[in-house]
């Protein structure tokens, strides 16, 4: 019955993270803060909490939330990522690596720490960190789009173009539905003279997000 079910923590939690499905953002940090009164040491309630306030776009809010988590001496690799991406939010890009690499200790080969670690370089003028991060990350998660994509970005802003086209074809290989990579590889095309290439590229990049018209 749910009058039975309104004790359980996860009800409140599921209850929470539907409402968060819906944007009904309050409602859905009311409910899962009743899941973390009713059970303050799971972990997994304070991380639906934080992912409901980052969502909502508040990071602060986040980062008060899995401070408490992130406080234990071995917290799980999910804390410490979410509390990266917290900070890497609100520009704080130091204290986000800090977090990326925690992650990292806690799961060694996490993919998606070491694509952070590489977007905090890149944002701190760090290109050459930044690109070893893009490419371990390639290697531990292949399928891994956004990696490519940054690197070839990288390269893109050193005017090394031609170091930029493969990266860029292995994206659309890996998500023909991520309309920057279109754009990027058509402007490329285009500038090497490929001019049918590049307005299929580019005619692709619109058609997948308008606002490139």
């Amino acid at each position: 019955s749910k009058q039975g079910d309104e004790g359980k923590p996860e009800y409140w939690s599921l209850l929470g993270m539907s409402h968060a499905g819906l944007n009904q953002f309050p409602e859905a940090s009311r409910a899962v803060i009743k899941a973390i009164d009713l059970a303050p040491h799971e972990t997994i309630f304070y991380f639906n909490l934080a992912s409901i306030y980052q969502k909502a776009g508040d990071s602060k809010s986040a980062i008060k939330v899995l401070d408490r988590v992130n406080a234990e001496k071995d917290p799980p690799a999910e804390i410490s990522f979410s509390l990266g991406l917290s900070y890497f939010n609100l520009g704080n890009y130091y204290t986000a690596q800090a977090s990326f690499e925690r992650a990292i200790e806690a799961r060694p080969g996490f993919a998606e720490a070491e694509y952070f670690i590489g977007r905090c370089n890149a944002k701190l003028q760090k290109p050459s960190q930044a690109a070893e991060a893009y490419q371990k990350a390639i290697v531990l998660k292949p399928t891994f789009y956004l990696a490519p994509f940054q690197l070839a970005m990288l390269n893109l802003h050193s005017d090394r173009a031609g170091e930029a086209v493969p990266l860029l074809q292995q994206v659309v290989r890996l998500n023909p539905g991520f309309p920057d990579a279109h754009f990027e590889l058509g402007k490329i095309y285009a500038q090497q003279g490929r001019t049918s290439d590049a307005i299929t590229e580019l005619e692709r990049a619109v058609t997948l997000n308008s606002d490139y018209d």
